[in-house]
């Protein structure tokens, strides 16, 4: 005979192997959460990853493009690396447009925004990307983004635009193009002429070939053919005179791209410091008050050093307004893993030639700095040069496709971002247009 089972107060008895409900309740809702967790693990992962990336200035541009291609919402990803101000996270939103949208489906009033700003942006590689976007669309905006380039104080700029009007109707591109007959950039002029000869169907005796610059002097920036500056001004006479014969009777009525295009963004500059040849650290943000012009070079450039007595010259002139700081890059591997330049196009110095003769498969940082001393005591560089040793200020600034330059206004927002060469004359209008106060209705133009 069993014993009687124990009585609790009131006269119940326990349930063996019966759990209290509330301990239930709390163990299901904890598997719940788990399991939420669980599988929401990779939205979590890559909305960290994208906050992560987006808060570096100078992200590995392949590593944000793959964070932004694993976004959840790509639409959101892009438009918020766009936001965010950063050179490199800028680039990568615009590149993502034609994965995201295709050829076809629309983009969000917000998208289209972004690449009409792109399309007067302080940085020249998205004002190229922008107009191929706008130009493969058709997108009714892009003659608009056309002229905008035609108007630029930058000749490259202009080039550009008249490349692009080559695909709209013959009548509008020679509209645009007659204002540049003038041009005192012979490839612009010789391009602008061609541009009218395709709507008169005649030649006007210039080739582009004619406008292709020789160097006769290695330190220095090529100069125009002998003998073009005279064919293309009779060029350009034939053109005009054409134009004023059988320009259209009721010639297209061009709209103001400034009235039509938002305003272009002028994200701040992001700051850092640089040791100097001495080893002295230069801080960026110590300029605040004066327009900078950051020139990223190499030392195994040639582009980079045919530009250096345009740039020492602008040095002497406006060295009290305007500060010049060449950066070297010389530490940074290049696209085959080597550091410090290939041995031809080394301008050795003691130090180097101590290095040259170690046995070494690489050369040190004590090495690579004497030769970007030596190449500043070749060139006669008056203006301050500083070392990027680990690549600091040219990963902020996309730096690596060489010469790279940037132009700061005394604000600290970056109002240009170009790559090659340019004459003393354009970086002097680049600098008048970066004194000006930013008007966003109505950009500084040519």
């Amino acid at each position: 005979m069993n014993p009687a089972a124990p009585t609790l107060p009131g006269g119940d008895a326990p349930r063996p192997g019966k759990r209290p409900v509330g301990r239930r309740v709390v163990l299901v809702g904890a598997l719940l959460v788990v399991a939420a967790l669980w599988l929401a693990r990779e939205p979590i992962r890559q909305a960290v990853a994208l906050r992560l990336i987006l808060a570096n200035p100078a992200p590995n541009p392949a590593a944000l493009a793959e964070v932004l291609s694993q976004a959840p919402d790509p639409t959101a990803a892009l438009l918020a690396a766009w936001e965010s101000g950063g050179i490199v996270h800028r680039q990568a939103a615009l590149a993502r447009v034609p994965s995201v949208f295709g050829t076809d489906k629309p983009w969000p009033e917000a998208v289209e925004t972004m690449i009409l700003r792109a399309a007067r942006d302080p940085d020249h590689d998205l004002r190229r990307r922008a107009l191929g976007l706008l130009r493969d669309r058709k997108h009714p905006a892009c003659m608009l983004a056309i002229q905008a380039q035609l108007r630029d104080v930058d000749p490259d700029l202009r080039l550009l635009g008249l490349q692009h009007a080559r695909y709209l109707d013959a009548e509008t591109a020679a509209t645009m193009a007659v204002p540049l007959l003038d041009d005192p950039d012979p490839t612009v002029q010789a391009l602008a002429i061609k541009t009218v000869e395709r709507l008169a169907g005649t030649s006007f005796g210039v080739r582009l070939s004619d406008t292709i610059p020789t160097r006769t002097d290695p330190n220095s920036l090529p100069q125009p053919r002998a003998g073009a500056a005279e064919k293309l001004a009779q060029g350009a006479a034939q053109a005009r005179a054409w134009w004023a014969a059988h320009r259209p009777q009721r010639p297209s009525m061009l709209p103001d791209a400034d009235s039509f295009l938002p305003p272009p963004m002028f994200p701040p500059a992001p700051d850092f410091t640089l040791p100097d040849l001495d080893g002295r650290p230069v801080r960026l943000r110590d300029f605040r008050g004066r327009v900078v012009l950051l020139n990223f070079w190499t030392t195994w450039c040639t582009a980079c050093q045919e530009e250096m007595p345009a740039l020492n010259a602008l040095h002497e002139r406006l060295g009290k307004e305007v500060a010049i700081l060449g950066i070297s890059l010389d530490f940074v591997p290049d696209e085959h893993g080597d550091i410090g330049g290939h041995a031809h196009h080394e301008e050795t110095g003691a130090e180097e030639a101590a290095h040259a003769g170690s046995g070494e498969a690489r050369p040190t940082t004590k090495a690579i700095a004497a030769k970007v001393r030596a190449t500043v005591r070749r060139r006669g560089l008056r203006y301050p040069v500083l070392l990027d040793e680990h690549n600091e200020a040219g990963g902020m600034y996309q730096g690596g496709e060489l010469p790279t330059t940037v132009i700061i206004d005394a604000q600290g927002c970056v109002r240009r971002r170009f790559i090659g060469a340019r004459s003393p004359e354009t970086f002097a209008a680049m600098i008048a247009e970066a004194r000006q106060p930013v008007n966003p209705s109505r950009p500084q133009s040519r």
